[in-house]
């Protein structure tokens, strides 16, 4: 923090301002009076050219007038202003704000095109070095000065308004798009000792060759990006893959959005990864813990090596796996409820989506008090030749269906039919032996990482009749598999089922805990899949809420569609609290 305040009076100084304090115009307060609350237009004399700026911040209208509240400093995108990103999608950031218990504060950033003093723009995004070259070297001297003022001038304006609500520093947040994330960038680097966390929003506008990344290494990260937001989105994802495998504090989010229409899509995920940050455990990483320290019983003859792919959204992909493990996400003990919930990623059995399925809803639960422990359960061998244990002819490519001499070409396909479902049991291949021995497996791994959480329950501040189990697509078929169990310590307290049906026959026992279920309307099988779940449990007179999203035909995880799926979460935390599961 004093590097920062230093810095910005010698930089003033050294531009011909006078002094750098300055007077935010309008309405003087009364003596002894708390600053106002809600939205707020300002302008300050800026000492180094004398010109009054403008700038705009929101203050929760809750504010008590003396609790220190966290601050978020957001920079526009190019040629805009201070205003227009807080009247975006009718005022989303500003309701965001105030839902959070936020403070916004939008500057202008000296001049519409200042940059925050990053000289990079399209095409010099990551991994365009020689662009972004022969952008700094045609950096005329009066363009270098106003990005220096420009850079100036936004730390100024979060300084007058920390200053005036004293605002929470420990938990100062930095956020940007296209220019704005650039400036995010450029701002991370030079005083990365100011940001709790850093969101960079459509514009990867960093230098491979010359950013100093060592510096932002333990600064946590959150990077999002349009699917539709060419070439920016190329950029995105080279540093996604770039950070992620540089060990950074970093987290990449893909929304089926442009460059303009991305931005209201991916405030609310900034917003929850800001509280995931502040209610992190001060101090201690995210440890992950084998199962099986002695080797996973009835895998022991398994060879395939693990491996982790990246999706083209930066999402890592996990398959081989045969040494399952749990991995610890606490929240800070000042916010913990003493609830925990056990997630089991989707894949079809043979991967897992451990990001959008498992890490992000972990760091989501962390922000409302909740412990989460992503489980990384055993997934189907797969030869090189085929899937290991695959019955005859099974899959893709089976010679059966290549046509031949004299026999012309193979049928057309019908449209496809969905399965029969019978006693809750969804699963498409049920005479496949490889699949049900793997269920059989990861259902063992999920009592195992149930009862270790409850083993170590009071270490991690955890109430053990508060564990709960939450499955995507076959992790919802694992997590099902643990509750329909004989009950013991590996029963959970609630069960979650997230486009995640039974696959196996469903006899609901006297111990079923309450049901929470999300899906699609449109998802091939699934759907239906999870209504019988459901229709079991409600038949068994046990508790039971189900949430159908209309025009959703996949899986959606911690994704952002901009449509009403993207609460899913949020209703499943308002059920664990009506349930009183959790603490609001």
């Amino acid at each position: 923090m004093r590097r920062s305040l230093l810095f910005c009076m010698c930089l003033a100084l050294a531009l011909g301002g006078g002094e750098l304090a300055a007077q935010p115009a309008g309405a003087a307060q009364p003596a002894g009076a708390a600053p106002p609350t809600g939205d707020q237009h300002r302008e300050y004399v800026f000492a180094p050219t004398g010109e009054s700026m403008p700038y705009r911040y929101y203050v929760p209208t809750t504010w008590d007038g003396e609790s220190a509240l966290p601050i978020l400093l957001f920079l526009h995108g190019a040629g805009s202003n201070e205003r227009a990103y807080l009247d975006m999608a009718d005022g989303l950031l500003m309701k965001l704000a105030e839902q959070h218990g936020y403070i916004v504060v939008s500057p202008l950033g000296f001049r519409p095109l200042g940059a925050y003093g990053n000289p990079l723009r399209l095409p010099a995004v990551f991994g365009e070095s020689e662009a972004a070259a022969a952008q700094r070297a045609a950096v005329a001297p009066e363009r270098r000065r106003e990005l220096a003022l420009s850079e100036l001038e936004v730390i100024t304006a979060l300084e007058i308004v920390t200053e005036q609500y004293g605002a929470d520093r420990s938990r100062t947040f930095l956020a940007g798009h296209s220019m704005g994330s650039g400036g995010a960038w450029h701002l991370a680097a030079r005083y990365p000792e100011r940001w709790a966390a850093v969101a960079p929003m459509s514009g990867p506008f960093i230098d491979r060759e010359t950013y100093p990344f060592d510096l932002i290494r333990k600064l946590p990260i959150f990077v999002t990006e349009g699917t539709g937001a060419e070439p920016s989105l190329i950029g995105s994802r080279a540093l996604a893959e770039f950070m992620r495998s540089g060990g950074f504090d970093f987290e990449y989010l893909e929304v089926d959005g442009n460059h303009g229409s991305m931005v209201p899509m991916v405030w609310p995920e900034i917003f929850d990864f800001f509280d995931a940050v502040s209610a992190r455990t001060p101090d201690q990483e995210p440890r992950e813990i084998r199962l099986w320290p002695d080797g996973a019983p009835g895998s022991e003859g398994w060879s395939q090596p693990e491996t982790v792919t990246t999706s083209p959204g930066g999402d890592r992909i996990v398959t081989g796996v045969s040494d399952p493990t749990l991995t610890v996400y606490l929240p800070n003990p000042a916010l913990a409820t003493g609830t925990a919930v056990v997630i089991a990623p989707g894949g079809a059995l043979r991967a897992l989506a451990i990001d959008n399925e498992g890490v992000r809803v972990a760091r989501w639960l962390n922000g409302k008090g909740i412990a989460g422990f992503v489980l990384k359960y055993r997934t189907r061998q797969q030869d090189a030749g085929g899937e290991r244990g695959g019955p005859a002819g099974a899959g893709p490519g089976r010679a059966g269906d290549a046509p031949g001499p004299g026999r012309g070409p193979a049928p057309r396909p019908g449209p496809r039919q969905e399965i029969p479902i019978v006693r809750g049991n969804a699963n498409p291949a049920p005479d496949d032996a490889a699949l049900t021995e793997v269920l059989e497996l990861a259902t063992a791994d999920a009592q195992a990482a149930l009862r270790l959480v409850r083993r170590n329950a009071e270490e991690w501040n955890i109430d053990p009749a508060r564990v709960g189990i939450m499955g995507f697509s076959a992790g919802g078929g694992v997590a099902v598999g643990a509750t329909l169990a004989d009950k013991s310590d590996a029963s959970p307290d609630f069960l979650v089922s997230v486009y995640g049906p039974s696959l196996q026959d469903v006899v609901v026992p006297d111990h079923a805990p309450p049901l929470f279920v999300a899906v699609g309307a449109a998802h091939f099988n699934v759907t239906s899949g999870c209504i019988a779940l459901f229709d079991e449990w409600r038949a068994a007179g046990k508790a039971a809420e189900m949430h159908i999203y209309d025009g959703i035909s996949a899986g959606f995880g911690m994704s952002r569609r901009g449509l009403p799926v993207d609460g899913w979460i949020d209703r499943f935390h308002e059920w664990l609290v009506a349930r009183n599961l959790t603490n609001p």
